[in-house]
């Protein structure tokens, strides 16, 4: 009794232990939760104060450093919002230390969280996220640009924000592409796929001058022949990735200009003038007047300057705003340098002057002429917006206004670049070059009609290394297919290779040609395609197996009954193949079908027999169909004759496919010798009927 009092005693009292265990654990968590939200108020008040009090050096390294650190740790996304701000602050208003920020942030790289879990953390107003890291990036190159009242010190500081992304990007990818660095690898690839995602959206305007400036410094780095190999091979590797993207968003998001027209029309009818009504018939006859002699350029550019205007309680608009104006003053600049038309002269200095009156714009002054909007008198441009850009608006017109600055115009120099490298002396670079290369032609098949790529594909499937002349052979086997236009012109060269001398090479060509037979039946050639894979039965034994498996696929599987149209194709395929074997003898396809007919004997579910049935009544009904052309042309009687030699090889193998249709055939013994195709007719038909009466 006592030891079971003592067990329960036990049990109670350990029961006790845990539950106060659990209580401390909690407690602490609280406690925990409670000195992390207070850290959050601490480093978001810190980020004020940066921006209402001028701080001595010592404070301010002290702040960066700390501000810093904390994107380097994992799981504390609010905390880093909070240093996003603040260290933001710091590089915008404190010129001396901003190479010191950069020099921490690269220094700091190796302690990355490498989680993938928490790898994107920083949500885009998409449903996309991005890196921490590449959040912080392009806030810093926004918040150097500072709007005076002198332009030249506006545009003064958009240059100071191309040297700070030009200095980042070039130590990043120097750090990126050391030997034996992987890691940093790829944190630079994750970068540039955020770049990539952040391009054309209105927040992030850096990103679009971190991809022109990276990819300035890509085709240095790799045209640079003193550096090592693998930084000139991830070089390749990083552009490819770049010219691709370029290209693929210019296929998927073609904007017209009715689309732009559209928003333009909204932008200046506003909301309210659904209603039916000789006002607002007015004004939509006004707006259609305003659009026809609108700068459509400077309309879009203030409509997106609205938009990050009502935007302005994120920091990242206000930078964006800020980043936009300075850019656009320097373009505005550069092209009144450039310009020797005085049209266009006066249209450069009308944008000048009117951005500058944007630039010294401030909230409370935009807010209130957005009150007044239905009251205001016309600005500089005559142009009165009662509407405003929501955010895929924002993001359509951000993406027109980009299609004229140099990134979006960069696509040919990439890919000229890309070229230049397939004719590269290192192998790897040429390898990585070609698969840069089918990347850009999976974002747009179409780029292999043009006759530049035509040329360097070519020049590859002739290259001197194997691994080289299979990427080439696996790009067109990719794209052939879904565009059928393309065949007729890359088959020639296509077809040479299936005489490599790398068997890989031979057996990528082979399988190519075997989708083109199948995918594109209407393509004229394969008959000759046919009869080049046949001639490849006689080599290595992985070649001669896949050869096999390709007929069997082609000709011995079974059609559908409905499927009479792609039946008779099949049998004028074989036919033709026939005709031109016919010098070289019948013995490959003889063995083959028997092969295929003997592994099917103790087999319930015969397909090769059954394919082999409608290929026979098939050419039977041709036959038949022949014979009613009262006139035969030289032509026709060439078909007779592949039918009857075709029957003959079918009869030769399997009798009884032949037993019930050789009275159709006696009539041919009969016939009048004129030519040698007459002679050879007489011989299958003999030939068919004796082979047929022995198997009765």
């Amino acid at each position: 009794m006592h030891y079971y009092e003592s067990c329960s005693c036990n049990k109670n009292q350990s029961s006790i232990k845990s539950r106060r265990a659990r209580q401390k654990e909690v407690q602490k968590s609280r406690n925990v939760m409670q000195l992390y939200h207070r850290l959050v108020e601490c480093v978001a008040g810190l980020g004020e104060l940066v921006e209402m009090q001028r701080l001595t050096d010592g404070i301010v390294l002290s702040l960066s450093s700390m501000g810093v650190s904390i994107f380097f740790v994992e799981n504390i996304c609010e905390l880093q919002l909070a240093a996003l701000k603040l260290v933001t602050g710091l590089f915008s208003l404190y010129v001396p230390h901003r190479k010191l920020i950069i020099e921490d942030i690269l220094a700091s790289l190796a302690r990355l969280p490498s989680s993938k879990r928490n790898l994107r953390s920083y949500r885009l107003n998409t449903e996309d996220s991005i890196q921490m890291l590449t959040a912080l990036a392009l806030l810093l190159v926004q918040s150097v640009i500072v709007l005076h009242d002198e332009e030249m010190s506006v545009i003064s500081s958009y240059q100071d924000a191309m040297r700070t992304a030009h200095m980042f990007l070039s130590a990043f990818l120097k750090k990126s592409t050391l030997k034996g660095e992987d890691d940093y690898r790829m944190i630079f690839e994750n970068f540039v796929n955020d770049l990539l995602l952040t391009v054309n959206k209105p927040e992030w305007p850096a990103a679009e001058v971190m991809l022109s400036l990276l990819g300035s410094l890509l085709v240095q780095q790799f045209n640079n022949k003193n550096l090592d190999q693998p930084t000139r091979v991830a070089s390749v590797d990083y552009l490819g990735t770049v010219a691709s993207t370029l290209r693929r968003d210019a296929v998927n998001s073609q904007l017209r200009e009715r689309d732009i027209d559209n928003i333009l029309r909204q932008l200046l009818q506003g909301d309210g003038d659904e209603e039916e009504g000789e006002e607002s018939r007015e004004l939509r006859s006004q707006c259609h007047a305003a659009l026809g002699c609108l700068d459509r350029v400077q309309a879009l550019r203030d409509a997106l300057v609205d938009y990050l205007f009502a935007e302005q309680e994120d920091p990242t608009a206000i930078y964006a705003r800020r980043f936009y104006l300075g850019q656009w003053l320097s373009d505005c600049t550069k092209e009144g340098e450039k310009k020797s038309e005085q049209e266009a002269l006066d249209l450069a200095e009308r944008r000048r002057a009117y951005l500058l009156e944007k630039a010294a714009e401030r909230y409370d002054q935009w807010r209130s002429k957005r009150r007044n909007r239905w009251n205001s008198p016309p600005d500089l441009f005559g142009v009165v917006f009662r509407g405003q850009l929501d955010y895929e608006e924002a993001c359509m017109v951000c993406r027109y206004l980009a299609s004229m600055r140099p990134f979006s115009q960069s696509f040919d120099i990439y890919l000229s670049q890309i070229c230049k490298l397939l004719s590269e002396t290192s192998v790897p670079v040429r390898t990585k070059a070609l698969r840069c290369l089918s990347a850009v032609v999976e974002a747009d098949p179409d780029v292999l009609a043009r006759k530049d790529i035509q040329s360097a594909v070519h020049s590859r499937l002739l290259d001197s290394s194997t691994s080289v002349r299979e990427a080439a052979v696996d790009l067109l086997g990719r794209f052939l297919l879904c565009r059928p236009e393309l065949t007729n012109r890359y088959y020639p060269m296509l077809a040479e290779r299936i005489l490599d001398k790398g068997v890989s090479v031979r057996k990528r060509v082979i399988r190519i040609l075997r989708d083109v037979c199948l995918e594109q039946p209407d393509f004229p050639r394969i008959p000759e395609i046919c009869i080049k894979m046949i001639r490849r039965v006689n080599d290595e034994e992985g070649i001669k197996k896949l050869v096999n498996e390709v007929f069997q696929m082609m000709w011995f599987t079974p059609v559908r009954e409905r499927d009479s149209v792609r039946l008779i194709r099949k049998v004028m395929n074989i036919t033709e193949v026939v005709a031109a074997c016919r010098k070289t003898g019948y013995d490959w396809f003889e063995q083959f079908l028997c092969n295929l007919l003997k592994k099917e004997e103790c087999e319930k579910v015969r397909p090769v027999e059954r394919a082999c049935k409608q290929i026979v009544e098939s050419l039977v009904e041709t036959v038949m169909r022949l014979e009613e052309v009262t006139i035969p042309s030289s032509t026709e009687g060439g078909r007779l004759l592949a039918c009857i030699a075709t029957l003959h090889l079918f009869t030769k193998i399997r009798p009884e496919l032949m037993v019930q249709n050789t009275l159709m055939l006696q009539p041919y013994l009969a016939i009048k010798c004129q030519n040698a195709n007459d002679v050879h007719i007489v011989h299958h038909v003999a030939r068919i009927l004796e082979v047929s009466f022995l198997a009765q």
